[in-house]
């Protein structure tokens, strides 16, 4: 977790960049996915399958996964495949650009709101209108996490809460171009990161 005490450009920058060798060579990141895979344990009590990780300080943490194993299995497919529905829709995949103007801004004074959802609303609303004519907003997502930027990403990637992989086919959309990416420390060891994706 020490990642996150780096600045906040260059943390932000390193967020950019993992989900940017994802879109760029989706069947080497597939590995990744596909090593991470290999710490999901089952729940012997309730049957619930977790992903069992390291923070790096020696501290295990478990990430409830909805769909468990089927997760990983269906997102490393996918990334295999994408090569060649590229070729066959005839489309290229390459950076998200990072726009300032996509930044979802945190609550500096009450981190109570951070996850709130009428607090979220007002500023999705509020970046809708400054952005209007310019860019358009694809997809939204936040992320509580007290893991580092792979595990985060891999995460992320994964979409397992969306069943309809809303931020899966954002990240992976030939219209998605920008990316707006912002965090903030909630606790000791404890951070929450916003995505915003936009065309």
């Amino acid at each position: 977790m020490e990642i996150f005490t780096l600045p906040q450009n260059e943390v932000i920058n390193r967020i950019l960049n993992e989900i940017n060798r994802a879109r760029l060579n989706p069947i080497k990141y597939s590995e990744k996915v596909e090593r991470y895979s290999e710490f999901i344990c089952k729940d012997v009590l309730t049957e619930k399958q977790h992903l069992y990780l390291d923070n790096g300080d020696n501290q295990k943490f478990k990430v409830f996964l909805k769909r468990g194993k089927n997760s990983f299995y269906d997102c490393i497919d996918f990334l295999r495949n994408l090569p060649e529905k590229m070729k066959d829709e005839n489309f290229k995949l390459k950076k998200l650009e990072l726009i300032k103007e996509l930044k979802f801004p945190f609550p500096e004074n009450n981190l109570e709101l951070i996850d709130n959802d009428d607090y979220i609303e007002f500023n999705i609303n509020k970046i809708k209108k400054n952005i209007k004519g310019k860019y358009q907003m694809i997809a939204f997502n936040y992320y509580v996490c007290f893991v580092d930027i792979e595990p985060l990403s891999i995460l992320h990637i994964l979409d397992d809460c969306n069943e309809d992989k809303v931020i899966q086919k954002a990240i992976f959309s030939p219209n998605v171009n920008y990316i707006g990416i912002n965090f903030c420390k909630i606790n000791e060891g404890l951070y929450i990161v916003y995505y915003l994706y936009a065309q």
